[in-house]
């Protein structure tokens, strides 16, 4: 990510704390800024397709395993009713079955969601803050997933599980490093790529909107003009007549009429 020029470092922090980086903490201002004002960009975009896909994909799979063990544990339960009524039967392990397909996809969706997020976020804030992929920052993230999700286990549980999946995020910044070397390209250029190809449409739709405002006003300031000319004349025929005055060129001024919008296009 290229470093902001002069006329863009106005609101840069003038003071952080010494083991701050100046030029990284307002990256990453930068960035929350653009997702609470709602613009687009390749970090935000990455943060919140990562989670929606993580969601839905765990949900996916939460649905669809451990199927047999339900099934297994219904025939037991319920064996009696194949011997009843097969429709019964039919309905009622179609029931058991939608309730626990729904109840494991929302369990195993929202914690893949959170999880998701949480490596996301955390990933995206180190990289925009260094403005590179390095391996502790990855091999972070790894950690801080892996500690929340085994939280509920104990302490011991989630330093194993913060130190496994810390280690495993040691070959994905190498993938990524890989990747990089491979493209003869940095993370800076790549970001700034990105930036461009999202603020390009932005800066558009923006001047397009600015340009319909102008002749909107444009167009009310020649309709308001038109209509004082009209009273103003309106009250001078008025004035003629309590004069025993007939003034026949009133007959021929109308009110102004607004432009519709489609002249616009």
């Amino acid at each position: 990510m290229s470093e902001p020029s002069n006329s863009t470092l106005s609101d840069k922090p003038t003071k952080t704390l010494p083991f701050l980086d100046e030029d990284g903490v307002y990256r990453v201002k930068r960035l929350y800024r653009e997702i609470l004002n709602g613009e687009e960009s390749g970090e935000a975009g990455f943060i919140w397709k990562t989670w929606y896909h993580s969601m839905i994909a765990g949900g996916i799979i939460g649905a669809t395993i451990g199927m047999r063990p339900v099934y297994n544990d219904f025939k037991t339960r319920f064996n009696e009713y194949q011997f009843q009524s097969k429709t019964a039967y039919a309905r009622k392990l179609a029931d058991c079955t939608l309730s626990t397909c729904i109840r494991n996809g929302f369990k195993f969706g929202w914690r893949a969601g959170l999880l998701a997020l949480l490596f996301s976020t955390t990933t995206i804030n180190l990289a925009v803050y260094h403005n590179d992929i390095r391996f502790t920052d990855m091999v972070f993230s790894f950690a801080i997933t892996g500690g929340v999700y085994t939280f509920h286990r104990g302490p011991k549980a989630m330093l194993a599980g913060a130190t496994l999946t810390g280690l495993a995020g040691i070959p994905v910044a190498g993938l990524f490093k890989g990747l990089l070397w491979a493209t003869d390209s940095t993370y800076a250029e790549l970001s700034d790529k990105a930036r461009s190809l999202y603020d390009a449409p932005y800066i558009k739709r923006m001047k397009k909107i600015q340009n319909t405002e102008q002749k909107w006003r444009e167009a009310s300031v020649e309709y308001i003009d038109d209509y004082k000319s009209y009273i103003y004349h309106q009250r001078r025929v008025d004035r003629f007549e309590k004069m025993g005055i007939v003034d026949e060129s009133f007959e021929n001024l109308k009110p102004g009429e607004a432009r519709p919008p489609a002249s616009f296009k």
